[in-house]
């Protein structure tokens, strides 16, 4: 299984950031597919879970991510 990447585009009102997620250790999409797409969640393909964060900024874009990846996590374990 790649690492984790964070994927970053420019949006009309700054940046969003996102992540591909593997929920307990799987993806939905096959690995190969993934591999395809280089597992970037801004792809027309990518079909899986993801997290992301917008901001006026790179790093405000990714601090939101690492926001919501947060809240994900904290959900899985209610």
């Amino acid at each position: 299984m790649k690492p984790a990447q964070i994927y970053i585009e420019q949006t009309n009102d700054g940046f969003e950031a996102r992540q591909a997620v593997a929920i307990f250790g799987s993806y939905q999409m096959k690995e190969s597919d993934l591999e395809k797409i280089g597992y970037n969640p801004f792809h027309e393909c990518f079909d899986d879970n993801f997290v992301s964060g917008k901001g006026e900024s790179k790093e405000t874009a990714i601090e939101a991510l690492k926001v919501d990846a947060k809240s994900m996590a904290d959900s899985l374990w209610i």
